[in-house]
């Protein structure tokens, strides 16, 4: 089950080049075979002589609307990100409503004329009255019809498969003798009976994308794009040719500097047209996103506005605000098709019922994971930051981005492909050791930027930081507390795996709680690390990090302490003794 999985979700893997460019995924190339097979099954059994008469009514009403009805289902399956189960049930429950009611309002208006005979042609005479009594009942139903579409977004093709077959049975039967419009309408059932088992049967037992797999190949497709946006920030933290802090610079130096960040040009450079441009491509591509669905291309007017983004360019704050968007976009995505997979069954997992409660809980947990990240960058985006106590320490910061990135690749390769999750653990792991490293490069930021105690010093002059080396040092804190951040963020997405992937893979819920019980075997053996274990059933909840962990004082400054404490409260007490008299 687990290999039959794994190979409907991955294939094809590869498309041509010039389909991935214009936007085409391997689940689109899968519906497309879908629909192609489903109807050449379904015109193999119709076209049958026998068959095909005995279910025709006329010329128009053969057994080829029912190909149409269940092209209708399929396509618009990723239209409204809604499981095949559901819109054939739709399709099936709507359809059967609408001939009813059609068939009602047709007799009900040639009652209400003094019946129809037919002339010599076999077709009625057409009044005028007869066609405002349509109308005067059609109207309503159809206003109606659409508002609850408009009103009802989980039940759009309910309402838009009412509103076309209504619309059928009344210009259908308009025309037509009684006896013709009643026998009309009983074929008109049939054929949406044929067709929303046929849609059901053939969306899942032929290549079937369901939403469920839908779901999840885009929350891996965001989980990735998260690992090359953890990865984008700490090379934006460690470039070696970075801006220094602007206090004290004069306002077209600071907007100078602010553009050349922003756009990755030198510091100090005058800001060109092109640069420009380049800055607003992040804002032409959001004003595009909120007219077309992500997975769309974009318009290539407004893609000339977007920043160079070749493989091996240095990232820039416009460039990693981008990829959040567009990974924000992602994540909305796969919570819509979430949304379609709540009543959907899938019979090629051994995990039938999609596990929407715990689907929805790590789709939270990663929006917070990406909130965490992204607010390491505002600081730079305002040209507030000193990133050269960064640049000091960039190998343990990439070593953080690298064990980051492995554990959320890792993750999102189980939520796609149902792997193993051994080396999104194993990255789990180093995340953990990496984030203690960053810890002691930050003790270590501290102390160096302390002055030497004298005899004549109190101890608060003692560990206050030199003037000089404060905002490198203030840059590598707001850092290293976004990265531990989002190590403990990291950390809660393997704790909600289990609920994900624990039918298909029973011992995956073992796996890791062995590696969360070893972090906190690490946490317990070493307590003045930095990072503690995030709160998991059986275990104790995380206790709040301090960065750096400040020089514990002598017993000489504790006693001081406590006197200095005991004599302030003797004072209080006097002075309300002395108030009350």
């Amino acid at each position: 089950m687990g290999a039959l999985s794994r190979y409907h979700s991955y294939w094809p893997t590869h498309l041509p080049q010039w389909m991935e460019k214009r936007g085409f995924e391997g689940t689109h190339v899968r519906m497309g075979i879908q629909m192609v097979t489903a109807m050449v099954i379904f015109n193999s059994i119709f076209s049958v002589p026998a068959v095909w008469l005995g279910i025709s009514y006329s010329q128009i009403l053969t057994p080829q609307v029912v190909c149409l009805w269940v092209n209708l289902v399929l396509v618009a399956r990723p239209l409204f990100s809604e499981s095949v189960q559901r819109l054939g049930i739709q399709m099936l429950v709507g359809g059967c409503i609408s001939v009813g009611l059609g068939l009602a309002v047709q007799l009900v208006a040639r009652k209400a004329v003094g019946g129809v005979h037919p002339n010599e042609d076999g077709f009625v005479d057409s009044t005028v009255g007869r066609a405002v009594l349509l109308l005067s009942f059609s109207t309503p139903v159809v206003f109606l019809s659409s508002l609850h579409r408009a009103r009802s977004l989980e039940n759009r093709f309910l309402s838009m498969t009412f509103i076309i077959i209504f619309s059928i049975s009344l210009c259908g039967g308009f025309n037509i003798p009684t006896e013709n419009v009643i026998r009309m309408s009983k074929y008109l059932v049939y054929y949406i009976c044929l067709a929303a088992p046929i849609s059901i049967l053939g969306a899942n037992l032929l290549f079937p994308t369901p939403q469920g797999l839908l779901a999840r190949l885009t929350l891996a497709k965001a989980l990735d794009g998260t690992a090359r946006l953890i990865e984008d920030v700490v090379d934006l933290l460690v470039a070696e040719r970075g801006l220094e802090p602007t206090r004290g610079a004069g306002a077209a130096a600071k907007k100078a500097r602010h553009l050349a960040r922003e756009t990755g040009a030198a510091a100090g450079a005058a800001p060109k047209q092109a640069e420009i441009m380049a800055a607003l491509g992040a804002d032409a591509e959001t004003i595009e996103s909120t007219f077309l669905p992500s997975r769309l291309p974009l318009n290539p007017m407004l893609a000339a506005l977007k920043p160079a983004a070749s493989p091996g360019a240095a990232p820039t704050v416009a460039s990693v605000l981008s990829l959040e968007r567009s990974v924000t976009r992602t994540l909305g995505a796969a919570e819509n098709s979430g949304l379609g997979a709540r009543y959907e069954i899938d019979l090629y997992r051994a995990t039938k019922l999609f596990p929407h409660a715990a689907f929805g809980t790590l789709l939270l947990a990663v929006r917070s994971l990406l909130s965490a990240v992204v607010a390491v960058v505002y600081p730079l985006q305002e040209d507030m930051m000193d990133v050269s106590g960064c640049r000091e320490k960039s190998a343990e910061l990439r070593e953080v981005a690298r064990a980051a990135a492995q554990a959320v690749r890792g993750l999102a390769a189980v939520v796609a492909g149902n792997r193993p999750p051994d080396e999104g653990l194993e990255g789990l792991l180093a995340l953990d050791r990496a984030v203690k490293a960053v810890g002691l490069a930050v003790e270590r930021s501290w102390a160096e930027a302390k002055v030497q105690k004298t005899d004549d010093a109190t101890f608060e002059d003692a560990v206050k930081p030199q003037p000089a080396s404060q905002p490198a040092w203030v840059g590598l804190q707001v850092a290293a507390m976004g990265l531990y951040t989002a190590a403990s963020r990291v950390q809660v997405l393997f704790q909600i795996l289990p609920g994900i992937v624990g039918v298909d893979q029973p011992g995956v819920e073992e796996k890791v709680l062995r590696t969360l019980d070893a972090l906190r075997e690490s946490d317990e053996t070493e307590p003045g690390d930095l990072c503690s274990k995030a709160a998991t059933p059986g275990h104790s909840r995380p206790q709040s990090p301090r960065w750096p962990a400040r020089r514990p004082l002598s017993e000489d400054e504790d006693v001081a302490k406590e006197e200095i404490k005991k004599e302030a409260k003797e004072e209080a007490k006097e002075e309300e003794l002395d108030g009350s008299f």
